[in-house]
């Protein structure tokens, strides 16, 4: 069986915006960021102006809150949701998730 990814080139590739595009998997914090993401996008139907207990999601997710927190602070940092609070209580879609 042929390996279907290019070889690595030993440098990150770019963006058109300059950002050096990371690959390879997401970590743990990553995939329970996208999980949150995503049960937010579901929950509010892609509007960025409802907010959503962290709480509700860790329920809904069957996540510790403690986990959760660490994946809120990992997607705040990235640009996808608002929070309210520290740490955050409540969460929103942020715009550029809404446009991406």
């Amino acid at each position: 069986m042929t390996n279907p990814l290019p070889e690595p080139t030993g440098r990150s590739p770019q963006a058109p915006d300059g950002r050096m595009i990371q690959h390879g998997r997401p970590n743990g914090s990553e995939h329970v960021a996208i999980a949150i993401r995503d049960d937010v996008v579901r929950v509010t139907r892609g509007r960025p102006n409802c907010w959503v207990s962290v709480h509700e999601i860790a329920r809904r997710l069957g996540l510790d809150d403690q986990v959760v927190d660490q994946a809120v602070q990992f997607s705040t940092d990235r640009g996808w949701l608002i929070g309210d609070g520290y740490p955050p209580h409540s969460v929103r879609l942020a715009v550029t998730s809404v446009l991406s």
